[in-house]
């Protein structure tokens, strides 16, 4: 299923508790961060599920495309938690998350890198 890439779920938990912090944002933050954090993390997810489906070099873009919105996210984040619209335990909670997801991006990465350029079978 669609779980079985552990780097899906674990997005899908950093979406859940993207979507339960906002809810505890400051009205006006909610409707400008807020909606950008959880537009980001949800094309992200869309992005890294879409990625499982590819081979070779169009694998390889989405991955870079998500590295950089992960990034993004990351950046977003830290301003949603340095303006004080976050808790300090659910901006924890979430860093620890994107920490693990960038580790695993970069790992998938890495592979893909390390692979023959001709493989376009798609085999992981």
């Amino acid at each position: 299923g669609i779980f079985d890439n552990s780097i899906v779920h674990k997005i899908y938990e950093v979406y859940v508790l993207t979507y339960n912090s906002i809810k505890y944002f400051p009205k006006k933050d909610q409707y400008s961060l807020g909606i950008r954090l959880e537009t980001m993390v949800l094309e992200i997810l869309e992005l890294t599920v879409l990625a499982k489906t590819k081979a070779g070099t169009s694998r390889m873009l989405l991955l870079n495309k998500i590295d950089v919105k992960l990034k993004l996210f990351k950046l977003f984040v830290r301003i949603a938690h340095d303006i004080k619209a976050m808790s300090q335990s659910r901006y924890i909670s979430l860093e620890e998350k994107l920490l693990e997801i960038g580790r695993m991006l970069g790992g998938w990465i890495r592979k893909l890198n390390t692979k023959p350029a001709d493989d376009t079978a798609g085999s992981s």
